[in-house]
C-alpha cells in the first residue's frame, strides 16, 4: 500500500518554489473548506481582499472588522466603518478587508480575488490552516483566487508550546506571506453583534493590517484602490 506524501511537506516545497496550483503534483487534504455561492463583500464594499476563516472561531471577522475602522483623530473624532461610501471619499481611506467566512470566496462574485487565510495558533487551528494551503495548492479552490498569506492570532497569553510553535513555523513554508497577532484581551470580551463599539486597535494588530497593505497593493489586479 503507498504512503499517502505529507501534505506539509509537499505544501512547503511547492511554495518555496513559487509554484501555481497544480492537481497533478499535490494531493488535496482529507478535509477541505467550501467554496461560497454567494458574495462576501455587501453592495457598495471595495475591500482589497477577504479574510478567509480556516475554522470557527479563528478571528477573521474581528480582523475584518478593525481593517475597516479608521484611527480617531483621522476622522476628526468619529469613528466609522467604511464600505458603501461615496467614491469620491476612497482616497481619505487605505485598503480594508471584509470577512468570507470559513469558505473561499468565488472570484467571480467578488471586487478582488485576493484572500488570506486566518487561524488561530491551536493545532486544530494550525492544521486546518495547513488543510487550506494543501487545498489551494492542489487546484481545488476556486479557479482565478489568488491566497496571499496566512495570520496566525494568539489564543493565550504566554510563549507557544514548543510543538505549537513548530507547526506553526512549519506553515511559514506552506505560505507566500505570514503573519502574527499577539494576544489581546481587550478582544475576548468582543460579543460580535451588530452596532457593537469597536475598541481601539492594539498596536501589533495595526502592525500586520499594515504590512498586509503593503503587500496587498502591488498585487491587486482588480482596479479597486489598495
Amino acid at each position: 500500500m503507498l504512503k499517502r506524501p505529507n501534505p506539509l511537506v509537499l505544501t512547503r516545497s511547492l511554495c518555496r518554489a513559487g509554484d501555481v496550483p497544480r492537481g497533478d503534483v499535490f494531493l488535496p487534504p482529507v478535509r477541505e473548506l467550501p467554496v461560497r455561492t454567494t458574495a462576501a463583500a455587501e453592495p457598495g464594499q471595495q475591500p482589497a481582499w477577504e479574510f478567509v476563516a480556516a475554522h470557527g472561531g479563528s478571528g477573521a471577522g474581528l480582523l475584518a472588522r478593525l481593517s475597516a475602522w479608521q484611527p480617531i483623530d483621522a476622522l476628526g473624532g468619529d469613528r466609522r466603518p467604511r464600505g458603501g461610501r461615496d467614491p469620491g471619499d476612497l482616497e481619505e481611506w487605505p485598503a480594508y478587508a471584509v470577512k468570507a467566512g470559513r469558505a473561499w470566496p468565488d472570484p467571480t462574485l467578488e471586487p478582488t480575488e485576493l484572500v488570506i487565510v486566518v487561524c488561530q495558533t491551536t493545532m486544530r487551528g494550525l492544521g486546518w490552516a495547513r488543510d487550506a494551503a494543501a487545498q489551494y495548492l492542489a487546484g481545488r479552490a476556486p479557479a482565478g483566487l489568488r491566497l496571499l498569506g496566512l495570520v496566525t492570532v494568539t489564543d493565550q497569553p504566554g510563549r507557544l508550546p514548543p510543538p505549537l510553535a513548530a507547526a506553526r513555523n512549519l506553515l511559514t513554508g506552506a505560505y507566500p506571506h505570514t503573519w502574527h497577532v499577539p494576544y489581546v484581551p481587550a478582544y475576548r470580551l468582543l460579543t460580535g453583534l451588530p452596532g457593537e463599539h469597536c475598541p481601539p486597535i492594539h498596536p501589533a494588530v495595526a502592525d500586520v493590517l499594515a504590512a498586509i497593505r503593503c503587500t496587498v497593493t502591488p498585487t491587486s489586479s482588480k482596479g479597486q484602490r489598495s
